[in-house]
C-alpha cells in the first residue's frame, strides 16, 4: 500500500508541474496577462519548480528501475516528468 501511495504522489506531482508550466507557456505566448501579483508569483515559483521537476524525475526513475512495471502510476509519472523537464530545459537552451 505504501508503494502505491508514493507512486501516485509522484504521478500527481508530475501532472501538477506540467500544468503549471503549461499555464506559464500559455500566459507568455497567448494570454499576455500582465498583473504585478501574477508576475511576482511566477518569479518566485518558476526556478524552484524547474529544479523540483529534475529531482522528482530522478526519484521516479530510481523507483521505476527498482520496481519496474508497465502498469501503475510510476511509468506514467516518469514519462510526464521527462516530457516536462525536456520542454522546460529545452526552452531555455533554444530560446
Amino acid at each position: 500500500m505504501e508503494k502505491q501511495h508514493v507512486d501516485k504522489s509522484l504521478f500527481v506531482l508530475g501532472v501538477g508541474f506540467s500544468v503549471y508550466f503549461l499555464f506559464l507557456f500559455l500566459n507568455y505566448h497567448l494570454f499576455h496577462l500582465d498583473f504585478v501579483l501574477l508576475g511576482v508569483v511566477q518569479e518566485l515559483i518558476t526556478i524552484p519548480l524547474m529544479m523540483a521537476v529534475v529531482v522528482v524525475f530522478a526519484i521516479s526513475l530510481y523507483r521505476l528501475i527498482r520496481h519496474f512495471s508497465f502498469q501503475g502510476y510510476l511509468i506514467w509519472a516518469a514519462i510526464i516528468l521527462l516530457a516536462c523537464s525536456a520542454a522546460v530545459w529545452g526552452s531555455l537552451v533554444f530560446s
